[in-house]
């Protein structure tokens, strides 16, 4: 691999493809196959281009297709290429996004200790970190994605109390922020959890708050969800 620069034709393409990915995000959603063959022709090159300044989003948009997708060992497998390009450019944004990623990954795969070891390196990198600021970066701020399945794998290690107060927290954080999108999943995982838990009133409230909420704001995912 060799040094990158725009002077060279794999990182003008690795450029284009991303613009490409992007805009296919905001048309089709990270599950059209043509969001995930753009963000994967991107993470193709960003392995032959190392010193690449668009490594990490091309890894980052491919592992968000690779969740959404439920293909978790691929998954996983980008996360750790994360880990490690944020570690090359000593990047605290960049690692406490990586261990949200990693983080996210284990908790689909069950691997429910792993996940809570990442979202500790998230609440620490991100303790002082502004939320419009992630927001700008990667469209949300993770350290509430990082509550939401904190508190879903702490429920299933069994302690639902500490699982509630994550959540609570991760509620609590995206409304501060003022953010609509970041709001949409700790409704949803709320909701969940009160499914989890048997409270049928409280289930259907938060139920009600999200199918409402993600229907006006055209959420369709997780609305569906």
């Amino acid at each position: 691999p060799a040094a990158s620069g725009d002077n060279d034709p794999r990182e003008r393409t690795l450029r284009l493809e991303l613009r490409l990915a992007h805009a296919c995000v905001a048309r089709h959603g990270h599950a059209s196959d043509l969001t995930v063959r753009a963000f994967k022709r991107a993470h193709d090159l960003a392995d032959l281009l190392e010193a690449s300044p668009r490594r990490f989003a091309a890894y980052y948009g491919y592992l968000v297709t690779q969740l959404v997708q439920c293909q978790l060992r691929e998954a996983m497998a980008v996360a750790h290429k994360l880990s490690k390009d944020a570690d090359a450019g000593n990047d605290d944004v960049r690692r406490l996004m990586a261990a949200c990623g990693r983080g996210t990954t284990a908790t689909l795969m069950g691997d429910f200790a792993a996940a809570q070891a990442c979202f500790d390196i998230v609440w620490r990198l991100g303790e002082g970190m502004e939320a419009a600021a992630l927001i700008r970066q990667f469209g949300h701020d993770p350290r509430g994605v990082a509550r939401c399945y904190g508190a879903l794998g702490l429920w299933c290690m069994g302690d639902r109390q500490e699982a509630a107060s994550l959540w609570h927290q991760g509620m609590h954080l995206a409304r501060v922020s003022n953010h609509t999108p970041s709001q949409a999943q700790p409704l949803v995982f709320g909701a969940f959890l009160a499914g989890l838990s048997q409270s049928p009133d409280e289930f259907a409230q938060r139920t009600d708050e999200a199918t409402a909420f993600t229907a006006q704001h055209g959420f369709q995912m997780w609305h569906g969800v």
